[in-house]
Order: structure tokens, then C-alpha cells, then sequence
């Protein structure tokens, strides 16, 4: 009995498969029928040679043979769920074989074909089902990852949230002690959002919010991330940064804030910033107090403007040790 070609929903290409049994006539076989259907066929005559050309190239579906030297079907199985989990596995058995199949299916076989192929509709339509089960396996994994992403994002800014700050921040402390360098933190926070926020309403300060948030990105080096650490405060972290170098990131992220206008209610808006910073030197261990005293150097900046004159030095003098640096932004003389 003859069949069609079959149209498949494989993202733009047609399924690459890979026949494995160490029957070359059967290889034959699997090879005519799913070349009727529009496939892609490759062999391997054992279950070795079939791990080396899962290792060098991806393939949607495997059809294997149970019962092969060296590397049995099962172990290939195996082998498979672990390196390429998307990848279907179909499996050939003996008529008989009540066993082989009940434990190749627990292990995780989409399919089996019983042994002679004698129909040709069989094959196709076994791999036909295991591609559509990759695919919607593949739609699953990028929905996960879309949630993951989202769950790490803050809606209003763009910015990565709280949550991605801490993560960084345990990933970029163990890189910097495993390779001995230093992590510097600059907290950032708008000084007049409130004011902004009830002169244009809620959306102007969120509006003059996202705005700082962008123009505190441009600024940034590459490497170096912007995170939403709180609703009125950002923090940026800098991987191979000292104090000096935060310092030096701290002000020229200031002074970008000051340079730049938002619209609010067709009028021109100044934002007016104020940072702190915190350095992770080589050789400390707790990295649990760092944003905390990244933050307490940022209190201590708008404290210190608060008195309605902004100081006319860069830095000031350093308070909480020496490695917290508040920064405000210098007046025009």
C-alpha cells in the first residue's frame, strides 16, 4: 500500500532522524519508508556508533533496536533522555517481547514498532507522532523560559528585579573569589521622584522613572548591570571593579542623570540623582552586608543634601569604613 508524503510541523525543515540496529537490511528499510515521507535518515549500526552521532549533530527522533552488542537499545534510551531530553525516542521489538516493551516505555520511549516492518503508514506515522510531541515539547521550554524571564523582570523599567539582583549577586561573589577580584555596588536613587510624582501625577513619576532607569543603562560599561532594588532605588552592579573605579562609575552615572531632561506634561523636566558605593575588595567573605552598606551610603547622600545646599566636593569623606562612599551631584558653580 502506497502513502503520501507527509507534511511536517518541525519549524521550517523536516525531522532528522537516526536509525540505529545492527541489521543493515532493516536500516534499509527504515531508510526507504521514511524517505517516502520526507525525511531526513541517518544510521548507526550499533548503539556506540549512534552516541557519537547524537554527540556531533541534534536529531528529533531515534529509532532503535533493543537488542544490539556492546550498547543495547536501553542504554541508548537512557543515554538520550539525559543528553538530548527533547529528542523521541521509537524502539523495535520482537512481536513477543511483552517485557522489553513495558520497560523501554518506563524509561521514557514515545513509541514502538513491532519487528518485520512490514507497512510503511506505521513508520511514518510513529515518527510523525514523536515530532509533534518534540515540538510541543520545545513550545513548553520557551513558554518556561519566557515565565522565568518575566518573573525576573520589573514591568515598569525593563530592568532586572530584585530577585535577579540576588542571584547575580551569588553568582558574581563566587566568580569574584574564585578568581580573586573585586565586585563593587553602586546604589542609585532618585531625589526628587516624590516631588515629580505629585507635581505630574502617578504616571509622571513613573514616567521620570523609567527615564532614569534608561539613561543610568546607556551609561553603564558592558559587563556591568542595572537592577530595580527597591521602588524608588536602583543598583548597579560592577564585576572587576574597585572602589576607586565605583566611585569614579558613581559620578559619571550622576552626572548623565543631571545632564538629562524628562518630559512631563510637555515640560522639560531635570531629575536630580544621588548614589552610594560598596566594594567587595579581595579576600572578603560576607557578601550578605554589601548591598546594605551600598544603601546606607546612599541614605547618607541624600542626608546629606537635604540641607538645601549641595555640597561643592566630589566625593565625600567615607562613612561606615572604607569602603562605603556616598555621591551627590555637584552644583554649577
Amino acid at each position: 500500500m502506497g502513502t503520501q508524503p507527509v507534511e511536517l510541523n518541525t519549524g521550517g525543515r523536516q525531522g532528522r532522524v537516526l536509525s540505529v540496529d545492527d541489521s543493515p537490511v532493516v536500516r534499509a528499510m527504515v531508510r526507504g519508508y521514511l524517505h517516502i515521507g520526507g525525511y531526513q535518515v541517518e544510521e548507526a549500526e550499533s548503539g556506540s556508533e549512534a552516541l557519537r552521532h547524537l554527540a556531533a549533530a541534534a536529531y528529533d527522533v531515534v529509532i532503535t533496536d533493543l537488542h544490539m552488542p556492546e550498547l543495547d537499545g536501553f542504554a541508548l534510551l537512557s543515554a538520550v533522555k539525559r543528553e538530548a531530553p527533547g529528542t523521541e525516542v521509537v524502539f523495535l521489538t520482537g512481536a513477543h517481547d511483552v517485557n522489553s516493551t513495558i520497560r523501554a516505555i518506563r524509561l521514557g520511549a514515545h513509541d514502538y514498532l513491532t519487528k518485520p516492518l512490514t507497512n510503511a503508514d506505521a513508520v511514518i506515522g510513529s515518527v510523525e507522532r514523536a515530532l509533534e510531541k518534540r515540538r510541543l515539547y520545545e513550545q513548553n521550554q520557551h513558554l518556561v523560559s519566557q515565565l522565568e524571564a518575566l518573573s525576573q523582570t520589573d514591568r515598569l523599567t525593563g530592568l532586572a528585579n530584585r530577585r535577579a539582583f540576588e542571584e547575580g549577586l551569588a553568582r558574581e561573589t563566587a566568580l569574584a573569589k574564585r578568581h580573586g577580584h573585586a565586585l563593587s555596588l553602586v546604589s542609585l536613587g532618585m531625589e526628587n521622584l516624590r516631588d515629580l510624582t505629585s507635581a505630574h501625577g502617578p504616571q509622571g513619576g513613573q514616567e521620570a522613572l523609567r527615564s532614569f532607569a534608561s539613561t543610568l543603562t546607556r551609561n553603564l560599561r558592558a559587563g556591568d548591570v542595572l537592577y530595580r532594588y527597591t521602588d524608588e532605588e536602583l543598583v548597579a552592579m560592577l564585576p572587576h571593579t574597585d572602589l576607586v573605579g565605583a566611585q569614579r562609575a558613581g559620578e559619571r552615572l550622576v552626572d548623565a542623570v543631571a545632564a538629562t531632561e524628562v518630559v512631563l506634561e510637555a515640560k522639560h523636566v531635570s531629575i536630580k540623582a544621588r548614589a552610594g558605593v560598596a566594594c567587595l575588595s579581595v579576600g572578603d567573605t560576607d557578601r550578605s552586608s554589601l548591598p546594605d552598606r551600598a544603601f546606607a551610603a546612599l541614605r547618607e547622600a541624600k542626608n546629606q543634601g537635604s540641607g538645601g545646599r549641595e555640597p561643592r566636593h566630589r566625593l565625600p569623606r567615607p562613612v561606615l569604613g572604607n569602603d562605603v562612599v556616598p555621591h551627590r551631584r555637584r552644583r554649577s558653580d
